[in-house]
């Protein structure tokens, strides 16, 4: 199992201190660095890692319902069209959609 791959439930000191083993197996951190050096590679390390946080998948019907709607020209001679979908997430199901004219 590779050892690069993490928990998205990791706490943040724990991240750091992930990090900062990384980079020293890495030789980015050297014995003759200040503290402050040291603690903003880490940061730096860690918002990496972060800027697309995971999240946990839902694991039941319903936890997670999205909503899309949008009026564009769809169909030729109709002017608009708005049309509702709601997808249920875990299972990726569409649970209500509608379209609706207006003239």
């Amino acid at each position: 199992m590779n050892a690069e791959i993490t928990s998205p439930k990791l706490r943040k000191a724990t991240k750091k201190k992930l990090a900062k083993q990384k980079l020293k197996d890495k030789k980015k951190i050297t014995d003759d660095m200040n503290y402050k050096e040291i603690n903003e590679l880490v940061d730096h390390e860690v918002a990496l890692e972060d800027s697309h946080p995971r999240m946990e998948k839902p694991k039941n019907f319903g936890e997670i319902i999205e909503e899309d709607g949008s009026i564009h020209l769809w169909f030729g001679t109709i002017k608009l069209a708005f049309i509702l979908q709601m997808i249920e997430q875990p299972l990726l199901l569409l649970v209500h959609g509608l379209i609706s004219k207006k003239l």
